[in-house]
């Protein structure tokens, strides 16, 4: 994917084609979701964080080369060839959904870090992540407060991770736990931010569930809000997120 990028950036093509196994981005794994649609626009960030979070349609970076250039990805299924799948380009419509798609990534863990030096020394969060790097253990996300830092990480990495950091030799160092069995839920679409009720509306869908959630991500990235759940409850969450944002008629 990243190497056809490249190659259609070279040569000014007008479109990237890229021929898969699957439809294109969808609004759910359709195993999931029964009525999980196909996205027949994408822009280029809901593209890479769709992909980050487990849509595994094109390689995360395949729009880096073509952002500066605006050239369009089409994707089509090898499949059937007839069917128009999607076609990620810079800007999104705006009649279109303020969520378009959920997905869901098991498997995943918390590693909580507690010191009450986290908020007060700035080496020692840099140091942590640094202790993470070393040993190659990719951050899902993360999220501190004056007295812990929470990691999400996938389960297999989460012993290795707890090694590191107590192999680093943090001072003031208080304790460090896991919580494991969880699910990373991910909402993505344009401009979710720009809208004060996606939040709030989301967290009162998942209270519906009689679960509470294990962190929540909003504002690092303008097209992806993600929390993260029980695993055991993880296919009710993306269900009723999708019910709630994608099946509707647009706003």
């Amino acid at each position: 994917d990243y190497s056809a990028a490249v190659a259609a950036r070279a040569l000014g093509s007008p479109v990237l084609t890229l021929w898969k196994d699957v439809p294109g981005f969808m609004s759910a794994d359709p195993d999931m979701v029964a009525r999980a649609r196909l996205l027949p626009l994408v822009t280029y960030e809901e593209a890479a964080e769709l992909s980050y979070f487990g849509l595994r349609v094109l390689h995360p970076r395949t729009v880096e080369p073509l952002r500066p250039a605006g050239i369009p990805i089409q994707i089509r299924d090898i499949h059937n060839p007839d069917r128009p799948g999607s076609m990620i380009s810079p800007e999104a419509r705006s009649e279109e959904r303020t969520i378009k798609s959920v997905t869901c990534t098991r498997g995943i863990s918390i590693l909580k870090v507690h010191s009450a030096s986290i908020g007060i020394r700035p080496t020692l969060l840099s140091s942590m992540i640094s202790a993470l790097a070393d040993e190659g253990i990719h951050i899902l996300g993360m999220s501190t407060s004056q007295a812990c830092l929470g990691v999400v990480l996938r389960s297999k990495d989460v012993e290795r991770a707890r090694r590191a950091v107590k192999g680093a030799n943090l001072p003031e160092l208080e304790g460090i736990e896991a919580m494991s069995g969880l699910a990373l839920v991910g909402a993505v679409g344009s401009g979710a931010l720009d809208d004060p009720t996606v939040v709030p509306r989301m967290m009162a869908t998942i209270a519906d569930l009689g679960e509470s959630v294990a962190t929540l991500a909003a504002g690092p990235s303008s097209a992806a809000i993600f929390f993260v759940i029980k695993e055991d409850v993880s296919s009710e969450a993306v269900q009723l997120v999708h019910a709630t944002f994608c099946e509707s008629d647009p706003a």
